[in-house]
């Protein structure tokens, strides 16, 4: 068994991370946690929407260097 080094733990923390940063963005922005459907085929509609929503926001705001809360609040993606 390898030991484990520094590196390796903060690579797999900063990993966990960017999943908790997911997560919170696409919950906080995108509405995923409002789905009202009954349905496994449209629930999965509703999450395959919002997680596609999250991506063309992050797609904005790394082009144009944007809070991605500055995207969500603002709609259209321009700067104020």
């Amino acid at each position: 068994m390898s030991e484990t080094t520094r590196d390796k733990v903060t690579v797999v923390i900063e990993a966990g991370w960017s999943v908790e940063i997911y997560y919170r963005e696409v919950k906080q922005t995108c509405g995923i946690e409002r789905c009202q459907a009954r349905t496994s085929r449209t629930q999965n509609n509703h999450i395959f929407l919002a997680i596609s929503a999250w991506f063309e926001q992050y797609k904005r705001r790394v082009s144009q260097k944007m809070s991605f809360y500055l995207i969500s609040k603002n709609g259209s993606g321009l700067k104020p």
